[in-house]
């Protein structure tokens, strides 16, 4: 899907922060795991929250979803597998389950799409090795089976947080007493302490007996609650990033007090200069300006990306170290952002996990094509940051990705934007002229791996568009059939060319005739 992204006359409004994906992930696990109904509210079906649902209703539960909630009743045991476990491209999904899969007593497969086999999974690998478990990792899918031994445990601190999250999942339902002992340096503690902080909701307890080791006490059940998600951070840090360039931005439905370590963005953005306001209503940012400054992504690396982009906005430079998971990612979340910024002028350099980025607003420019949303969701909604910061117009392919954490992004961006133009691979394109208009919409669309087929009264300008290959078929009349097959249609007409009668009444009476982009 491509997305036009242009901003207003000028930038303001509230934003509601989504629900912390986080957050949910690790709920829904817990009250699966309990025995009993579990009620967790303030959800939002982004696809990684859905694949943790699914997933909890393949192993041991049955879930129940409404509108922004779920109902998931744990069984107080595993049911047998009948297919794979699809964890979409959710490697908080695929990790948190791995551990859980080995008290199932059965050899339990998992599948995924997108980069998500291609994520290491050496840590868990190496584990399950050691005590003589399957664990098989491929292209197409991971296998393990065995269980878990209570004991100890030793881990590097500065893995993806998201094994110790695994383990901290599992070890608690064990019979005997476990420790976890991270070999320093510790990095994204404040996840950890996040699974931490929703396993108490759902009566599990470890504690830490020093800076890098958790005793996690044996023989321990999870117990049904009712859980309200609180507001992502993660999410808010886009709006948040907007309002300190632009002013003029509140945001809602962020806690205080929380254990998300993605909260940091305030932070950061305070450092830079940022002017902000909080109160019981929300956080307004005004405008102010801002400068370079030294970021440790080491707790909160899912900033990364929108950091690049203040980067550019800041006078003088702004350096992000520890950076080095944003190349595990979706993507390799560090070239991404380079070469889109970069096709935008940005100034900007990376050696392994150090990013240096120079502040060169003036520098900016639109891109001489269409930026690339490497199908991850944080790139894209970062360029959409940088279009509505900026006032300069950028249209960005993968925009779907959003789905997979904030799926109304666009939507809930709508006070500050002029216009989100979205357009599907899946569907089909009818141009209505092709002329010098409707011919280079015509060849863009193709070019970019759309279906289009075209409509002109001069059989010329037709044949011309077939032979070049700007349109799959056309037609200068009887072409009933192409409105029929539309799932939108483009006018690349002037405005007076409807009301005319160039445009025949049965085109624009088709309801796929939703498009209409003529000229300024």
């Amino acid at each position: 899907m491509l997305v036009t992204i242009q901003n207003a006359r000028s930038v303001g409004g509230t934003i509601t922060a989504p629900p912390s994906k986080s957050m949910a992930h690790r709920a829904v696990l817990c009250a699966a795991l309990a025995e009993g109904r579990s009620h967790i509210t303030n959800l939002e079906f982004s696809k990684d929250i859905s694949a943790t649902l699914g997933a909890a209703a393949q192993l041991c539960a049955r879930v129940r979803t409404g509108a922004d909630d779920a109902v998931v009743e744990g069984l107080g045991h595993f049911v047998p597998l009948a297919a794979p476990v699809d964890c979409c491209e959710s490697g908080s999904t695929l990790r948190f389950l791995i551990p859980i899969a080995s008290l199932t007593g059965q050899a339990v497969s998992f599948t995924g799409r997108g980069r998500l086999m291609e994520r290491p999974q050496s840590v868990y690998e190496a584990l399950y090795r050691e005590q003589g478990l399957r664990f098989e990792q491929s292209a197409a899918g991971l296998t393990v089976e065995g269980a878990l031994t209570p004991g100890s445990y030793r881990l590097a601190g500065n893995v993806s947080s998201q094994f110790i999250s695994g383990l901290l999942f599992a070890l608690p339902l064990l019979a005997g007493d476990s420790t976890l002992h991270l070999i320093p340096p510790v990095e994204s503690r404040s996840y950890i302490d996040m699974t931490r902080s929703v396993q108490a909701a759902f009566g599990v307890q470890s504690h830490w007996l020093d800076e890098n080791t958790l005793a996690i006490p044996g023989g321990q059940h999870y117990h049904p609650c009712d859980y309200t998600v609180e507001g992502d951070y993660s999410q808010a840090a886009f709006p948040a990033v907007l309002g300190a360039v632009c002013g003029g931005v509140t945001i809602t439905g962020l806690a205080p007090d929380t254990p998300q370590g993605d909260a940091a963005i305030l932070d950061i953005l305070r450092r830079c200069g940022a002017v902000f306001t909080r109160t019981a209503e929300g956080i307004s940012f005004e405008k102010a300006p801002l400068h370079g400054v030294d970021i440790d992504l080491a707790d909160c690396p899912d900033l990364g990306p929108v950091l690049m982009v203040l980067g550019l906005l800041c006078e003088g430079t702004t350096v992000i170290r520890n950076a080095e998971r944003l190349r595990l990612k979706e993507s390799d979340r560090i070239a991404a952002m380079e070469a889109e910024l970069r096709a935008c002028g940005g100034v900007l350099e990376s050696e392994g996990g150090t990013i240096t980025v120079h502040g060169c607003t003036n520098r900016l420019h639109a891109p001489a094509g269409v930026l690339h949303g490497h199908n991850d969701h944080r790139v894209v909604m970062s360029l959409a940051v940088l279009a509505l910061s900026t006032g300069i117009p950028l249209t960005v392919d993968d925009a779907e990705a959003i789905t997979k954490s904030w799926p109304n992004f666009f939507e809930a961006s709508s006070p500050w934007a002029r216009r989100w133009n979205m357009l599907d691979k899946t569907k089909r394109y009818l141009v209505v002229g092709l002329g010098l208009l409707g011919g280079k919409y015509a060849l863009e669309l193709t070019k970019a791996g759309f279906h289009v087929d075209g409509i002109n009264r001069s059989e010329g300008h037709l044949q011309y568009a077939l032979e070049h290959g700007y349109i799959a078929s056309g037609k200068t009349h009887d072409f009933e059939d192409l409105v029929s097959s539309a799932d939108h249609i483009i006018f690349g007409l002037y405005p007076t060319a409807s009301s005319s009668g160039s445009a025949p009444t049965a085109i624009c009476s088709s309801p796929a005739a939703s498009l209409r982009m003529f000229p300024a």
